[in-house]
């Protein structure tokens, strides 16, 4: 995989994130998260910062009669009360803790661990920079998934990307590629570069979507590609902004990451359900200056 050609893109600026956050809860597998979240950290060679969110709706939903809970590890169903509750957070705090701990230092990446107890998206866009790229996992929320996906995207509002995972990821198979996705703008050059970094630290190859439907922006898009990443990129050209036909070309293409540069504020699109469903794979949402 190439890394990407130094040179003068035409189009907004992606400023480089100062750390990798990454929101961690007790109600699903972290493990996803918490490997997207290093390989941003290596390829941003920055650091990773886990939050663990001790959720108030799962204590408060402890203390309701007849509350059980399902133990994904055996599969099994068992009755629980407020102080067990508080247990089994506390368990997968430590759990999440000793997995991330270990991870950062296999791949050398500086990490840190901080809890606070509240509502998962309200705790987690208390600590949100504007340096930040925010790892969110909705699986967390107790809301149905696309209007989780909402929340956590305005969640992190102020964040300069955003990455949410998708409610049932692709079984690991293969080499699956990082796809860039473009849309309502042309590449920019920080973008491009953080794709190559990506992709190299994922050892995966890269492909590009783009809905640049005028010969001359597809042509900027197409020259763009080339210069950052040379000719063993695959572009998939699509005749227009169809959301079902950009949804079906990444389905087809079974990612293992999508990076989506946005010129648009991002937590207001609601395209972004639809395509992390069909990337079946982790979706970063790149915030883009004007």
């Amino acid at each position: 995989m190439q890394q990407p050609k130094q040179g003068s893109i035409n189009g907004p600026s992606v400023p480089i994130p100062r750390r990798v956050l990454v929101g961690l809860g007790a109600n699903t597998d972290e493990a996803h998260a918490i490997e997207a979240a290093l390989a941003l950290a290596q390829a941003l060679k920055t650091e990773v910062s886990g939050h663990f969110v001790e959720d108030s709706n799962l204590l408060n939903f402890a203390e309701l009669p007849f509350t059980t809970i399902f133990r994904p590890s055996d599969r099994t169903i068992l009755p629980i009360e407020r102080s067990q509750m508080q247990q089994e957070i506390s368990n997968a705090a430590s759990n999440w803790q000793r997995v991330l701990r270990a991870r950062a230092e296999q791949s050398s990446v500086t990490f840190s661990f901080h809890e606070s107890q509240g509502e998962y998206c309200s705790e987690i866009s208390k600590v949100v920079a504007t340096t930040d790229i925010v790892i969110l996992n909705p699986s967390n929320m107790p809301d149905r998934w696309s209007t989780a996906v909402a929340t956590a995207l305005a969640a992190t509002r102020e964040a300069l990307g955003a990455v949410i995972l998708p409610e049932k990821p692709h079984v690991a198979s293969g080499h699956r590629p990082i796809v860039l996705l473009f849309t309502d703008t042309v590449p920019d050059e920080e973008a491009l570069r953080l794709t190559g970094r990506i992709s190299a630290v994922m050892n995966a190859g890269l492909s590009v979507i783009t809905t640049a439907s005028q010969p001359a922006a597809f042509g900027e898009v197409l020259a763009a590609i080339r210069q950052a990443f040379g000719t063993d990129v695959s572009v998939h050209k699509l005749s227009d902004h169809d959301l079902a036909d950009v949804a079906f070309a990444v389905s087809k293409l079974a990612p293992s990451f999508v990076i989506w540069p946005r010129s648009r504020q991002f937590n207001e699109n609601s395209e972004a359900a639809t395509i992390i469903q069909a990337a079946k794979a982790p979706v970063l949402l790149l915030r883009q200056s004007q």
